[in-house]
């Protein structure tokens, strides 16, 4: 059976289940009615003053739900450990999404999560299962000012949704470009610049790439995500019909693009992982997000700004993560409290301190990514936050699938020239729709 339409069935019974408390209820007396909204159900019509105060944080244990694929350490490090501080007497169960824990198969066991940790790519999904909580009444009774967000951060959550603002953007994952020094030393080569364009990119990975005593040195390797997001702002499927729409002139621009770089005489092996370049020290460039987990300083590297199209000179690409208040949460009010909380200038400064790029667009906070890690200390890190985000593209539910399928025949058949772009994307697209429709027939 589809795990959505289970989902789905779960879901609607724990909601009718919560409406019909809600009704038996109903003749309790107005002050029950707010104490109860103080710590669950919806946000009553006429709230307290200062509604947090009504919260007890040792009455409401919270299960926070980790759907990003953030490792455990970096989960607590992100959200467990600022909640644990700001509010002492929060008691947090955690659980993260795997064989046998998925967000399916944990409602069914009756565990119901208050906070979700995800992507983008999952808002869908959330929305349609009616897992995802519409956040809009929660951000006016708390007072919570979107302006303070970069700006496009919350109509990008609010285009994979249909328009409902139902997850919070929290921390942002650039990509930059990194870069060895010591293999550009060793050749001569002027080191790569902010703002640099794809073109000048790939020819200065065309100048290093090279064999030298015997030790074959690569250009330049790719995480494939910056094709997936990409700066383009290119979309996978069309919302009306269904249908993908990759088979095209700028999909095609944009994976010759990418493809040109493997092409590089010495580069076919550039690869799309970063061990060549913080383990073999082969790799003259990288593009990636955040390499603070994996890289030391036991050699000479920096980073600058992730290399731009011309007609899109200040776009970026990057990874985002958000927070979502389950739909059928016990507890919504210290759900968004959290939620609430983790997007403060207080936490927020904590985290890009930590290297974890804030959603806020404050100067001072943005100022202050890194500061706190001694592996970034000198380096060019104003890198992370150069570029803007790409104009929401239309999303819908199957860009996960026509996702997969490019970026699997990117890096199976167009990397080892195994295919042409052209021959690619025509397959591609009729790969695509025959899952689609598959799917939509479950």
């Amino acid at each position: 059976m589809n795990w959505k339409k289970t989902a789905l069935s779960v879901v609607s019974a724990l909601l009718i289940a919560v409406s019909l408390a809600s009704c038996s209820s109903s003749s309790h007396v107005a002050s029950q009615k707010d104490a109860d909204g103080a710590n669950g159900g919806d946000p009553p019509k006429s709230a307290v003053s200062d509604p947090r105060s009504s919260i007890s944080w040792k009455d409401n244990k919270m299960l926070l739900y980790n759907l990003s694929g953030v490792q455990d350490e970096k989960f607590k490090e992100i959200i467990t450990n600022p909640l644990t501080k700001k509010f002492p007497d929060l008691v947090v169960d955690y659980v993260k999404n795997g064989k046998g824990t998925s967000l399916n198969e944990l409602i069914s066991a009756g565990q119901v999560p208050d906070v979700i940790l995800n992507r983008a790519v999952s808002i869908p999904d959330l929305v349609e299962t009616h897992i995802a909580e519409d956040l809009d009444p929660w951000v006016k009774k708390y007072n919570t000012d979107l302006n303070r967000f970069e700006s496009g951060l919350v109509d990008y959550s609010k285009k994979y949704s249909d328009g409902k603002f139902v997850s919070m953007p929290y921390l942002r994952v650039p990509f930059v470009l990194y870069y060895n020094k010591d293999i550009f030393d060793k050749f001569g080569v002027p080191y790569p610049k902010d703002g640099m364009t794809w073109e000048q990119a790939t020819q200065l990975a065309a100048r290093v790439s090279r064999t030298d005593g015997g030790v074959e040195y690569h250009g330049i390797g790719i995480n494939t995500v910056v094709i997936s997001n990409n700066q383009l702002a290119l979309t996978y499927v069309d919302p009306k019909t269904n249908k993908a729409t990759i088979n095209n002139a700028s999909w095609a621009k944009l994976l010759n693009n990418f493809a040109a770089l493997f092409a590089i005489p010495g580069n076919e092996n550039g690869g799309t992982t970063y061990q060549p370049f913080v383990k073999d020290k082969t790799l003259a460039m990288l593009v990636w997000g955040s390499v603070t987990g994996v890289i030391q300083n036991d050699f000479n590297w920096d980073m600058v700004s992730l290399p731009v199209f011309p007609e899109a000179p200040k776009t970026g690409s990057e990874n985002q993560l958000f927070l979502t208040v389950s739909a059928i949460s016990k507890h919504k009010d210290a759900a968004y409290v959290l939620v609430d909380s983790l997007v403060s200038d207080e936490i927020q400064l904590q985290n890009t301190k930590d290297a974890f790029l804030t959603v806020l667009k404050d100067q001072k906070i943005k100022n202050e990514f890194g500061a706190n890690s001694d592996l970034l200390k000198g380096k060019n890190t104003k890198a992370f936050s150069l570029l803007g985000l790409p104009n929401p593209p239309s999303v819908t539910e199957y860009d996960a699938v026509v996702t997969k399928i490019v970026l699997d025949k990117f890096t199976k058949e167009l990397i080892p020239r195994k295919t042409d772009v052209n021959t690619l994307l025509r397959e591609a697209e009729e790969d695509a729709n025959k899952s689609i429709s598959e799917l939509q027939s479950q």
